[in-house]
């Protein structure tokens, strides 16, 4: 299993991080690594979800939301081709960071069989772009 974990401070409360992240039509105003997100947000839903990976490549993927706890916790799971080969769970985690600061998490954990030959530039490229979105998110609800 491989895992990118990364996190920004937020000088805002969770609630307003949490309704930047779930503003969806609103992510090709400022964020650069998730470009577009659609569909419920509900346990069991299928997302469609447009991230740039690789040299502004724009990958798509269809997963399921496992998790929605308000104002905490957004996580969604999906995998290459069939089950076993190549999955992920992204997760959005909120924690209070105290005095009105918040703590978000982005995280993805890797697994499968082609996990094992997951390279450097795979989990570079992947950091990059949970760190870009970051410091996008934290730009866009400090300067609400």
């Amino acid at each position: 299993m491989r895992e990118v974990i990364t996190s920004v401070e937020i000088r805002a409360k969770k609630e307003a991080v949490w309704s930047t992240l779930m503003d969806f039509p609103a992510y090709p105003e400022w964020n650069p690594f998730i470009k577009q997100i659609a569909g419920r947000v509900a346990v069991g839903h299928r997302l469609q979800v447009h991230m740039t990976l690789h040299k502004g490549h724009v990958s798509v993927f269809s997963p399921i939301i496992d998790l929605v706890v308000p104002f905490g916790e957004l996580s969604w799971s999906g995998h290459l081709w069939v089950p076993g080969l190549f999955d992920g769970e992204h997760r959005f985690v909120l924690e209070s960071a105290g005095d009105g600061v918040t703590r978000f998490v982005q995280s993805e954990r890797f697994s499968g069989l082609l996990a094992a030959l997951w390279g450097w530039t795979l989990r570079s490229q992947v950091c990059a772009g949970f760190e870009s979105m970051n410091q996008a998110l934290r730009e866009r609800v400090e300067g609400r």
